[in-house]
């Protein structure tokens, strides 16, 4: 049984401090891979992957939901769960895209997220314009 820790004397369990320190730790290393890939590819191919050569559906296959290339059977052509979609040729890891979208969509300022996903404020800006384009 998991026993609650006495309350911190302003009102909450780990003090007001907490959040804060717990962002500022926070970075894309936190996230794991797979997890991250999995959750990336369900968002961003609400429908299911599809070749986007032909459209045919792909079978949900380990490499495709974590991102990895496969072969359409259909048609031969190579793709990830990534093509087609905005991720598709991007230079960062799938754990910075994850981690930026969410401190964009918290409301943080580019320069914060370039700190705490490790890009620039530039890559940070580019981003919040090509998600507020989508």
């Amino acid at each position: 049984m998991i026993s609650k820790s006495p309350q911190a004397p302003s009102g909450g369990p780990l003090g007001p401090a907490f959040p804060q320190a717990l962002l500022a730790g926070f970075g894309p290393d936190c996230l794991a891979f797979k997890a991250c890939a999995r959750l990336l590819v369900e968002l961003l191919n609400p429908g299911g992957v599809g070749c986007p050569a032909c459209g045919s559906t792909a079978d949900p296959s380990p490499q495709l939901t974590t991102g990895g290339r496969v072969r359409c059977t259909h048609c031969g052509r190579r793709f990830t769960a990534f093509s087609g979609t905005l991720l598709e040729g991007c230079k960062i890891s799938l754990q910075q895209a994850a981690l930026i979208f969410l401190l964009l969509a918290l409301g943080h300022d580019n320069a914060t997220v370039a700190t705490l996903a490790g890009v620039s404020a530039e890559t940070a800006r580019a981003w919040r314009a090509k998600l507020e384009a989508a």
